[in-house]
């Protein structure tokens, strides 16, 4: 769809808008991609994790990497963790099946994941969906301060990293919704005939933006409608009347004899 800006600093102010979404966004793919690589490194039996990630996926496959015993042994004895009793008199009965338990929570936690591609990919056209996805980071983020307050190690990168992150997506829902209210406003005035500061609409400029005069000094557009408008006055048709009852025009070159009474 072509813009029509009646400033230049209109048309930097839109496209600023724009670009500061686009960027809220590719940093949501940056959160989902990080997320889903520690989900593979867990499945691998890897200690490591990028902060710049979903919590909640994050924490549910490592819980239950911890309790199906995908780390190595030195890992457990290092870190004081005993499996049987975290399973305890359950622990026999389960121990068979911990392979399609931690499948089951790798496969919810990719669904959370493909919850926010989904979103992801929603957004470019439909804003609000910039706010769905920024509610549930949300949640993610509250879980998480609150499982760090409650475990009584603090991790203070990992705190000021979620917040960045939530102020990310929230400047996104920000610019979402200017840019959501731009266009929306932009087709209705042209609906109605007029240019986004209510200037009159001349049509589809070839070139430069709405509302600048072009090479021959007229506003884009005008001198389309100002020629239409002198080749309907060309064309108008002569009616005679009492006066001149003759169907030929007044002052015509045909009109070169008169015309006798007699």
């Amino acid at each position: 769809m072509n813009r029509f800006f009646n400033s230049q600093n209109q048309q930097n102010d839109f496209y600023n808008i724009q670009r500061q979404y686009k960027v809220a966004r590719y940093d949501l793919l940056a959160i989902i991609a990080f997320s889903l690589i520690n989900i593979i490194l867990i499945a691998l039996g890897q200690d490591i994790y990028f902060l710049f990630s979903a919590y909640i996926p994050f924490s549910l496959v490592l819980g239950a990497a911890l309790a199906t015993g995908r780390y190595p042994d030195e890992f457990y004895s290092q870190n004081n963790i005993d499996i049987k009793d975290y399973w305890g008199a359950d622990y026999e009965m389960m121990e068979p099946m911990f392979g399609a338990v931690f499948g089951m929570v790798v496969v919810f936690a990719l669904a959370i994941l493909a919850f926010y591609l989904l979103c992801f990919f929603l957004s470019k056209k439909y804003p609000v969906w910039m706010i769905v996805i920024t509610v549930i980071f949300g949640i993610d983020t509250l879980i998480f301060i609150v499982d760090e307050f409650s475990g009584g190690m603090i991790n203070v990168i990992d705190v000021i990293l979620h917040a960045i992150m939530i102020t990310i997506l929230i400047r996104g829902c920000i610019f979402g919704i200017k840019l959501k209210a731009y266009t929306q406003a932009e087709q209705n005035a042209q609906q109605m005939g007029f240019g986004p500061n209510g200037d009159p609409y001349y049509g589809n400029p070839q070139n430069g933006y709405y509302g600048a005069p072009n090479q021959d000094g007229n506003v884009n557009g005008s001198s389309e409608r100002d020629n239409s408008d002198q080749d309907n006055q060309n064309e108008s048709v002569y009616m005679p009347s009492h006066e001149n009852p003759d169907l030929t025009p007044p002052g015509d070159a045909s009109n070169g004899e008169k015309k006798n009474d007699d």
